[in-house]
């Protein structure tokens, strides 16, 4: 009887299959930004503050007990804070090694001086997922220390919601 080989099966994946792009609406290409290094999807809600002096979650006892707590009784008041979840908002920072010829950093380009948004992709290959939204360009520096590579940093803010969906590769043309 054959021995199969025995493989470790890890659960994460390195950051290098994480990828920002930009659509390029003029031909429908979907471009990588050269030259990224690393990035940052930031995902924040602001909280509106629904407390009330005897307090706003009404079915507090039911929730409890659903989450195995039966020795909860409540108050006559309430002294603690509640919340729900407000508007949400997303952006992603970007930072390389700054290209010496790129068509998606052409376009940021562009899209800073004019103030207008962009297409934006962030495909993750570890899950084959992607989110794609629509951003404006909020910061575009470059920096050229005397010891390393000439860099670039740059920060897209959401307009209007991201949207996920799964990553189906294409073949490329003639395989």
């Amino acid at each position: 009887m054959a021995e199969t080989e025995l493989k470790v099966k890890v659960s994460s994946y390195l950051g290098v299959k994480k990828i920002v792009r930009i659509f390029d609406l003029s031909t429908g290409n979907v471009l990588a930004i050269g030259g990224q290094k690393e990035h940052t999807l930031n995902r924040t809600a602001d909280t509106i503050d629904v407390s009330t002096k005897t307090g706003g979650i009404q079915n507090m006892a039911e929730i409890m007990a659903k989450m195995g707590v039966t020795d909860w009784k409540p108050k006559e008041y309430n002294d603690y804070k509640e919340y729900i979840q407000g508007q949400k908002e997303w952006s992603v920072d970007v930072s390389g090694a700054l290209p010496a010829s790129d068509a998606a950093y052409d376009i940021l380009e562009a899209a800073y001086e004019n103030g207008t948004p962009v297409g934006v992709s962030e495909l993750d290959l570890g899950r084959m997922k992607e989110k794609v939204g629509i951003a404006i360009p909020t910061e575009l520096s470059e920096e050229a220390p005397i010891d390393d590579l000439a860099g670039y940093s740059l920060s897209l803010t959401g307009t209007g919601p991201q949207v996920s969906r799964t990553y189906v590769p294409t073949p490329p043309a003639g395989s």
